[in-house]
Parts: C-alpha cells; structure tokens; sequence
C-alpha cells in the first residue's frame, strides 16, 4: 500500500513526466504481473486481509490495448482489482482503448490523463462511486479519445467523460441513470441515443455538448438541472410521454432550438427552463403542467405561438418577458396567478385573455407591450393588479375591470394613453393611488360604473379625479366550463335561464363545482360568474347488452386475455380520458409497458362496443 510513495508519484508525473510507464521505479508500487507476455503491470495493494483487493497503477502492453482484469495472483493470493490509481497511465502516448472490468469502483485522477493515441473505452464498470471532476477527471486532455461503449447495468457516474473529445457513446437500456456532468463540455459529441429505461438525467450532464437532436424516452422521471445547458448546435428536442420535470436552465441558452415537442405527462418547467432559446418558434404546454417557473422562456427572441395547458395554476415571474415576437396569449381558467413581469417587454402582444380563475395579476406583467390593443380580465375571481401591470401599453383602447377587483397598484396604467374608456363593474371602488392611472387620458375619458354606485365613486380617493362618470347597467360574462374540455359541454339556454350539461360518449354528468345536482339548472345572472360541470367516464352503464365479453386477470400486472377471439379493436384510456395504447384483431393483449393504475378498455367487436375498467398493478 504506497498511497504516499504514489501522492509524490503523481507530483512527479504532473510537474516533470519523469516517471514513464515503460518502467515503473520500485517503491512505487507493492507487486508487479508478468504472466502475460508483452505486458507489465504494476498494482497497490488496497486490503491485505479478506477479501483481498488491488488498484491498477501503472503497466504497459505492447499491443496498446489494455484490458484491465478482474483479478491477479501474487504470491499464491487472488487479488480482486477494484481501481484504477490517480496518473496511473498518465500521457502514456503507446496506449490505444481500455477496457474496465466490472468490479472496478474507483477510477483516479488523471488516470488516462493526456493519452495522445487513447480513442475507445469500454465500460464495463457496475459500480464506480468516486470520479475526480474539473481538469483532473481521468481521461483530461486526452483528445483523441471519440469513441465510449457502456455495458448494461452500469453506472454512468458524475465527471465521467467531462470536457472529452467524443464523438460517440453507446448507452444501453439498463442504465438508469447518467451522472452529472458526465458528458459536460464534451463539444465534438454530435448525437446520443438514449433508449428506453433511462429514468434520471443528471445536472449538467450533457451541457455544452455538439448534440443537434434529442429525444429524450418516456422512462425518464427527471431532467435535472441545466441537463442541457447551452447546447447551442440543438434544433430539435422531444420528450416522451414521461411523467418527468424539466429542471432549473435545462435548456436554457439552446440558441438553435427551434421546435420543442413536450410530452403529455411533464409534470413541471422550472425556472429558466428554456430561457435564452433565441430560435423557439413555438410552444405547447401540456395539460399536466400545473406550474411554470420563472425566467422559464425569457428571451426567446423568436417565440410567436404558445398553448397553454388546462391546468396550469401559476405563471412565474418573468417568464415570457422579452418574447418579441409572441402574438397573442390566451391564459386557461385554471390559471390563479400570474407573476411579475411575466409577458413584460413582448412588443408584437396584441391580446391578452385573462382567464376566469386569476386571482393576481403581478408587477409589469404586460407592461411595455406597446402593440397590446386588446386586454380581457374575464371572469369574477380577480383581486389585484399588480404595480405598472400595464404600465406604457398605449395601444389599449378599452379596459373592463371585473367586479372582484379590489385593488390596482401604483402606475398599472401609466401611459396607456390609447384609453378611450373605462369600465369598473366594482360596486365598490377598488383602491388606487394618484399614480394608477398616471399620464393617460383616462381622467378625460368615459369612467363607466355600475348603476346606483355614483356617489361612492365620486367620493373615492383618487377615482374622483375623473371628469366623465356614467353609471351604466352592466352586461355581465357568464363562463360554461367542463372539468375535461372532452368529457362533455355545457349550453345556456336563454329564454329558460336554463344551462345543461351534456356529456360526451362514454362520460356522465356527476354534479356541478358547486355541489348542485340539477342538470338542466336554472341560474341567475347578476355578475361575471362561470359554471363548471363535472364528467366523469361512464363505466358499466354505457356497456352495450348485446356484447357477450369478458376478460381475465383483473387486477392483472400486464397480460389479459379476453373471452372471444373476435375482437377488432382494444383502446386503452387512463382516468382523463386519454387514449394510451390501442390494439387491432388481438385478444391477448399485453399492458407491462404501462404505469399501474386504472384503466378503461374500450372494446370494439362485431355487435357493439363494450366499456369495462381494468386495474393495472405491474
């Protein structure tokens, strides 16, 4: 065990390159194998009692390709070799590709450091636990390298090939997981596949790499943190449907980036996600993001389109800001907030739809939108508008405060001097401040209030400024709303003050939000207001009797076989409604490649459809 004689070893290597390979000086090392012909190898002894363990520290092969074993004799006792010593082939220019066994754990640093000629590695390593980072991981400056094959079941770890000259990597479906860092700075990697089963894909682990496509598999539950950092050649990049979250400046700074095609299961985009992808032309959120994050697409110069999800709950701050070329946004009515900031500086904005739900619109969230011409706060759930919300959106020609608004900040809608006039359905004047409505012409337009509310106005703090106040009936937005836009509808009828809710095929109605059972139901309408009817998929009831059908096992951890042969089409819906698998003419179907739940199979045969719910447990 020379852990000190190699500590100099090392000093020596680095500073001096002394010490070749051809022969290692005694006192380095605790053993030497000659048993193989042309090859020396030199090894430290880790453990001297069971179970006996070496670390590779230095050798040569006259063929150049060193296949690291998985043990070696030495005075009649079997040594497991589980590492590979710090510089221990440190700039050995005779070296050409190393194979690592699979019992190997530690890998030193600079242990293949500044190989001029080394351009394959072979990785058949399961479990290595500690990897150098920065400039001393140990294949650092050695710039042929182009090529890395990875057995199954290995660990990818953090550092592995960080700031190497590869071009390709091998990465087998039984790799869980890629460290971080482990393909950083890699600049000449050009693509990578990554197969099925892949489920976490650490921070930082290809950023900065050539890549140009991506396609990231439905195993993968994470994107760690700035996994994607700054891979300025991507043009295009996929997510599966994986129920996964896209971390913290995953992609940010991507400048190539132009189509981004998110899965229907990414579960969130955090914060600067996307930021700085000059080239993002468009985007769809997917209905199961129920939070955007902050800076999530700042700067995306060239984003004209985005679709928001229907169940978006938050907008972060800054978000969209910058976006120049974004057109028109239409927030869901899941949407409560809306962040500081967040579509700031968009200066092609020409509309804004605000749904029902916002409760919050945050500080300049479109402020210095200057082609803003059409602004609707929709709904009866909004309360405040932030601080210079619309601060400098001259091109705002009317604005319709809800009656839920209590207060607007200081300079909301300074310079917004396109106002030709205001209505506020607040019986209640919200508060304001003599800045609100700073340099616009709103104290010289109409101010249109609800009837019998004058008084209060005309003696509110600040409202009182305005010259023109007309008190006017209100005409009020009712909002139809279905828990899944395709589950059902919901249709007002006029002359009865009736609305109904009629489900879609294979759904049923179950109640209203707010616990009314009555369908049609008679409403009245006095304020913005919005009903929403929930569906659920109908089970059993809709089962045609004419369809003689059953299956077996239920619950089942993957194969069901029904009871006929003759089936046409088996269609497999999760609980939303969403159609996650579909097979033709087959009555043994197999379902392993789905995550368990609760399913609802749609089977279509001669004589009808039959709608029956299967428990998935694999």
């Amino acid at each position: 065990m020379k852990s000190i004689s190699r500590n100099i070893a090392i000093i020596c290597l680095l500073f001096t390159s002394l010490v070749g390979n051809a022969q290692m000086p005694e006192g380095f090392y605790d053993f030497m194998d000659t048993t193989a012909p042309g090859r020396i190898m030199y090894y430290d002894v880790v453990s001297d009692t069971v179970p006996y363990t070496a670390q590779l520290c230095g050798g040569i092969d006259s063929t150049g390709h060193l296949v690291v074993p998985d043990t070696v004799v030495y005075d009649s006792t079997v040594y497991k070799v589980i590492g590979i010593a710090n510089a221990a082939f440190y700039q050995e220019n005779m070296l050409y590709s190393v194979t690592l066994p699979k019992g190997i754990t530690s890998i030193g640093r600079l242990a293949f450091g500044s190989c001029p000629n080394l351009s394959a590695v072979y990785w058949n390593a399961t479990n290595v636990s500690s990897y150098p980072s920065g400039n001393y991981h140990p294949f650092y400056n050695s710039m042929a390298l182009r090529t890395v094959v990875f057995a199954d079941s290995v660990l990818i770890p953090d550092h592995a090939f960080e700031g190497t000259s590869i071009t390709s990597v091998d990465i087998p479906g039984t790799i869980s997981r890629i460290g971080n860092y482990a393909f950083a700075n890699a600049s000449s990697l050009g693509a990578v596949t990554l197969p099925e089963g892949i489920e976490h894909i650490g921070h930082h682990a290809f950023e900065n790499t050539g890549l140009s496509s991506l396609a990231i598999p439905g195993s993968v539950v994470v994107i760690d943190s700035c996994a994607f950092y700054q891979c300025g050649k991507l043009t295009t990049a996929t997510i599966a449907n994986a129920a996964c979250s896209i971390g913290e400046a995953a992609f940010m700074g991507c400048s190539s980036l132009k189509t981004i095609g998110l899965g229907d299961s990414v579960t969130a985009i955090a914060k600067s996600a996307f930021a700085l992808c000059s080239a993002l032309e468009d985007i769809t959120i997917p209905n199961t993001v129920t939070n955007i994050g902050n800076f999530a697409f700042t700067h995306c110069d060239t984003l004209a389109s985005v679709s928001f999800g229907n169940s978006l709950i938050s907008i972060g701050d800054y978000a969209f800001s910058n976006c120049r070329n974004l057109a028109h946004v239409l927030i869901p009515n899941t949407t409560v907030a809306i962040g500081n900031w967040a579509f700031g500086y968009c200066s092609l904005l020409d509309s804004a739809v605000v749904g029902i739900s916002v409760e919050t619109i945050g500080d300049g969230a479109f402020a210095e939108c200057e082609m803003l011409g059409s602004v609707v706060l929709q709904g009866h759930s909004l309360k405040h508008i932030g601080e210079h919300t619309f601060a400098n959106c001259g091109s705002i020609s009317e604005i319709s405060l809800p009656a839920s608004v209590q207060t607007i900040g200081s300079w909301a809608f300074m310079g917004c001097s396109g106002i030709e006039h205001i209505t506020c359905k607040a019986q209640t004047p919200p508060a304001i401040d003599s800045t609100t409505w700073a340099w616009t012409s709103s104290v010289r337009v109409p101010l249109y209030i609800p009837c019998g509310s004058l008084a209060a106005y005309t003696t509110a703090d600040f409202w009182a400024y305005f010259a023109n106040i007309e008190e006017r009936p209100m005409e009020y937005v009712l909002t139809l709303l279905a828990n899944y836009s395709s589950y059902g509808k919901v249709v007002y009828n006029c002359t009865t003050s009736q609305i109904e809710a009629i489900p879609a095929e294979y759904r049923y109605f179950v109640r209203w939000a707010d616990g009314n059972l009555d369908n049609p139901r008679t409403i009245n309408i006095s304020s913005d207001t919005s009903f929403t009817a929930i569906f659920e998929i109908g089970v059993g009831i809709e089962k045609p009797s004419d369809v003689d059908l059953t299956f077996y096992p239920n619950p089942t951890s993957g194969i069901i076989t029904f009871s006929r042969t003759d089936l046409k089409r088996v269609e497999v819906m999760d609980i939303m409604g969403r159609t996650v698998a579909v097979f033709e003419h087959k009555y043994i179907i197999d379902l392993s490649g789905i995550k368990a739940g609760t399913y609802i199979l749609r089977v279509t045969t001669a004589e009808g459809t039959a709608v029956m719910k299967c428990m998935l447990n694999n």
